[in-house]
């Protein structure tokens, strides 16, 4: 995680990089937690606008676009939520890397409640993309999300996602 004060120096030297916006937006993701809503909404406004330049920058890229479509489910209307949007974030990626589009519909899916459609997205994703750590992550959630919780179940994503990936720390 990067600290908010030197993601926001970073910005202010390269402001056109995306990767140093994604930055930026995830600082002050991480510097909204533990405040006042009143405090959050500024923090809010500057992760959205970092995200949003970072998508901008680099329509493709996977990560801003993760951050981007997540920020626009969790956030209020008037912080500039919208399902809509998340939507839009989804079919853009349909055509460009199909993998991703299907977590990114997961993920929408798990905003409306519908695990198991959520859980065949993200089953489809690690097929079609086998080293996809962000599909197998997801889908171990929905696993310890289950009532009972289902550990085997977790635990065997987690040891697919360890073939897949040997190396990956997460």
């Amino acid at each position: 995680e990067m600290d908010l004060d030197l993601a926001q120096k970073a910005v202010a030297l390269k402001p056109t990089d995306a990767k140093i916006q994604t930055r930026l937006g995830e600082a002050a993701g991480a510097a909204m937690k533990g405040l006042s809503p009143l405090k959050q909404f500024p923090l809010a406004r500057e992760m959205k606008k970092a995200l949003e330049t970072a998508v901008a920058a680099s329509p493709t890229d996977p990560e801003a676009n993760d951050l981007l479509l997540r920020y626009y489910l969790a956030a209020p209307g008037l912080a500039g939520g919208s399902v809509s949007k998340a939507k839009e974030i989804a079919q853009r990626f349909s055509q460009v890397k199909p993998a991703d589009a299907q977590v990114f519909q997961a993920l929408i899916a798990i905003y409306t409640k519908d695990y198991e459609g959520a859980k065949a997205l993200l089953q489809r994703a690690i097929s079609t993309d086998p080293h996809l750590l962000v599909a197998y992550r997801e889908l171990v959630g929905l696993h310890l999300m289950q009532k009972p919780q289902a550990l085997d179940a977790a635990a065997g994503c987690c040891r697919k996602a360890l073939e897949a990936n040997p190396t990956a720390i997460e």
